[in-house]
């Protein structure tokens, strides 16, 4: 999303959209904007995270470099871009204020064990 073409951008985009049109369930829409911003910021924390492990930790001008440039991500999934955190310490109080709020459901055990094996 972030060096590719406008024309790469949008089919990635449309295709995304078209894959979460019907993605509904009770009280759940994927095109919900605070499901997308929940599900670009866990592809954020968890790409930075990642490379972190291999290559050790982002220089701070990096790392706030890398965390604007990921907003093309979160807009293409429809998140307003004044919803997505202004900078890295205010997604820090966003995802901890989410990850504390986190309820696992037995479904959701069974999808991460069958993604795990």
């Amino acid at each position: 999303m972030t060096f590719g073409t406008p024309e790469e951008k949008r089919r990635i985009t449309d295709a995304t959209h078209r894959a979460h049109a019907g993605v509904k369930g009770e009280g759940y829409d994927a095109n919900d904007v605070d499901a997308q911003l929940w599900v670009a910021a866990t592809i954020y924390w968890s790409m930075v995270e990642s490379y972190e492990m291999v290559f050790g930790k982002l220089e701070e001008e990096r790392a706030e470099r890398v965390y604007r440039e990921f907003s093309v991500m979160a807009t293409a999934l429809r998140v307003p871009a004044e919803k997505w955190p202004r900078d890295r310490e205010a997604f820090k109080v966003y995802w901890d204020k989410m990850v504390e709020g986190l309820v696992v459901t037995d479904e959701a055990k069974g999808v991460a064990k069958d993604v795990l094996d």
